[in-house]
């Protein structure tokens, strides 16, 4: 996956400050959606502009990429620091992951004149965020732009393509489930590596943005960074309540047993004050951890469980080239045999860390055969592959109508009429209720005419007059 340039004509039009008389032209303190951008009107955003904004003023603006371009949904997660720090949020319709790079950039090169020309934005304080795949966006836009103050992570992969040209603040954030977890892990070692300032939140949860809470964490830890830079008047306040909060954090991690977690943000606490304040409560406790053999014991057990999971993916990758290549496909018995599922399983009943390594694992294979590589057979014309692939979703989430209807599709396509009705009532028992999709699917027309599909079709429009 290559980004081709993004705004090198840009650059030239909006090297320093505003327009003069820009106007305000929405709303302030609410969200406002479906806002068409001037130089492109097919792209469009949801726009939050916080209840003191004034034009003839600066404010810092960030953009946000949503993989699945549901532009509400992810704004949402930063109104209430945009309100509070007096942030401008601009978010995206029209970004998307596992697709076509061009679809994003014409997205980025719509917002970008948008944010400069009709609001008054502070230059010096851009910024982007992205979730999963469009972490890369995001990355990309400030490494070939130059123009942003810092990146706000979820959820990413990581290759070495990522980091090309990055120089700028990057706080990412990733669930303790996420099967992106080491991968996030991974960027930011690297981005250590290599002086670049940054900060990694792990929470609870699996593969999704980050919670509200984090996504504060995520403005306040920028502006920590813009008053380091000069980019913002030093605000004592501020930098001692966060400090605190750090601190606490901590405590409350040690507490819980958790001396990863606590090891990590006592290190970024000295890491990010030091120089705002006096980190010297920080050091000591941190110190004073290091020397805790149970938190040795824990690292090494990270680092042995990043070895297992590593190992398994490329396994994982290896028994599904060779499924590819077999013909006619394995039976999903023999392939869930190869992809040692039971053992997954019976890692994630321990629980823990190695519970959720496991987890992680799991949610990596589910979402390769759920949607990735089912949809590329699928694609490639060869349905019972993609039958059998999508029959090991169904093993891991047998409770998915969404996996079981996708399953029936294959089957029908591949002629398989009985098992496709068997996958496609499965899917309706378990909540499939998009009459309008199932009847004109084309995927399922070699069993649209069976006594089975129209019972099924009779039980949805019964669902429907029922609502």
């Amino acid at each position: 996956m290559r980004w081709i340039a993004l705004a090198i004509v840009l650059l030239t039009a909006f090297p320093c400050r505003i327009s003069e008389g820009v106007e305000q032209l929405f709303d302030t303190g609410t969200l406002v959606q479906g806002i068409e951008c001037v130089s492109d009107p097919t792209q469009t955003y949801s726009l939050y502009l916080p209840s003191e904004y004034d034009p003839q003023r600066s404010w810092p603006a960030l953009l946000v990429f949503d993989p699945r371009g549901r532009s509400a949904v992810a704004a949402d997660l930063f109104l209430g620091a945009a309100e509070e720090f007096g942030w401008i949020v601009v978010s995206s319709n029209d970004t998307r992951s596992d697709t076509d790079m061009g679809i994003n950039r014409r997205a980025v090169n719509a917002l970008w004149p948008e944010i400069h020309s009709r609001y008054s934005i502070d230059v010096r304080r851009v910024y982007a965020a992205g979730f999963s795949g469009t972490v890369f966006v995001a990355l990309r836009l400030g490494a070939e732009t130059g123009r942003l103050a810092g990146a706000i992570l979820a959820g990413g992969p990581f290759f070495e393509e990522q980091l090309a040209g990055v120089d700028f603040p990057v706080f990412g954030t990733v669930g303790t489930l996420d099967f992106n977890n080491r991968e996030m892990r991974m960027l930011h070692a690297r981005l250590a590596d290599e002086g670049i300032r940054n900060r990694l939140e792990i929470f609870e949860g699996g593969h999704t943005w980050m919670p509200a809470a984090f996504a504060r964490g995520a403005v306040v830890w920028m502006s920590l960074q813009a008053m380091r830079n000069g980019t913002m008047p030093h605000d004592t306040a501020l930098i001692e309540r966060a400090y605190r909060d750090d601190l606490s954090a901590a405590g409350t991690m040690v507490a819980g047993g958790d001396l990863l977690g606590a090891s990590r943000r006592l290190h970024a606490a000295v890491t990010d004050y030091r120089g705002l304040t006096d980190v010297a409560m920080a050091a000591e406790q941190m110190a004073a951890l290091n020397k805790d053999p149970l938190l040795s014991k824990a690292r090494a057990q990270e680092e042995l469980l990043d070895g297992f999971e590593a190992g398994y993916i490329r396994s994982m990758r290896g028994v599904f080239r060779a499924f590819i290549e077999t013909d006619p496909a394995l039976p999903p018995k023999k392939l869930v045999g190869e992809l040692d599922l039971d053992d997954l399983a019976r890692r994630v009943d321990r629980g823990g860390v190695e519970g959720q390594a496991a987890q992680r694992l799991l949610s990596t294979v589910l979402t390769t055969t759920s949607f990735y590589l089912s949809r590329d057979l699928m694609a490639a014309g060869r349905p019972n592959h993609a039958a059998s692939v999508l029959a090991v979703a169904c093993e891991i989430d047998g409770q998915n109508p969404v996996i079981w209807y996708n399953r029936a599709c294959a089957l029908a396509r591949a002629g398989r009429r009985s098992t496709a009705l068997d996958a496609l009532e499965a899917a309706v028992d378990r909540g499939f209720d998009d009459l309008e999709l199932m009847s004109g699917d084309s995927d399922l027309g070699s069993i649209r005419r069976t006594a089975r599909y129209r019972e099924l079709v009779r039980r949805l429009q019964g669902v429907g007059r029922d609502q």
